[in-house]
């Protein structure tokens, strides 16, 4: 199995592999990070499904127009109706992802740290959010990598039992 940064990479070397002598190769194990958890999640049996950019912006959207009618954004009512909050708070959820922050953790440092009633309104956010996912049987881009970790943890090889080497190359981070 080989682990490539981009689909582009992957590309690369699977034409690489051919031009090594190879006449052909149905399933060469080449694949992206993302194709490696996608398959680890679907052959996992969980009935999750994956959620779209474009669902998680109207997911987002959604929970702030209901904070807003709510009252609960006092310091974020003068942007809650405009796009850029959707985006700041996407990419926001995004990163506090990749680090493998969730809401609970987000709580707790906040609490130590005694920030603005701004940062509590967008953890209020960022917690509707997860919540809705979970409810819902879904998961984004960054809970695709919790959930193949997750089931890799749990002993699941599927379906890369049978693979004896792994190769990890041409990642920067």
């Amino acid at each position: 199995l080989w682990l490539a940064p981009s689909q582009r990479s992957a590309e690369q070397i699977r034409h690489a592999l051919l031009r090594e002598g190879q006449s052909g190769c149905l399933a060469p194990g080449v694949m992206t990070f993302d194709q490696f958890a996608q398959q680890i999640v679907r052959a996992s049996g969980q009935d999750v499904r994956p959620l779209s950019g474009t669902m998680k912006r109207h997911l987002l959207r959604r929970s702030i127009d209901e904070m807003h009618a709510a009252g609960q954004l006092a310091t974020l009512s003068s942007i809650a109706a405009t796009p850029g909050l959707v985006d700041e708070l996407a990419q926001w959820i995004t990163e506090l992802k990749r680090h493998e922050i969730w809401p609970e953790n987000l709580a707790e440092a906040l609490a130590r740290a005694r920030l603005s009633p701004k940062d509590y309104e967008l953890h209020a956010l960022y917690e509707r959010y997860q919540n809705l996912l979970l409810r819902h049987q879904l998961y984004d881009a960054e809970g695709q990598f919790w959930l193949a970790r997750q089931t890799i943890e749990e002993g699941s090889r599927d379906p890369f039992g049978a693979v004896r080497y792994l190769v990890v190359d041409g990642f920067s981070d």
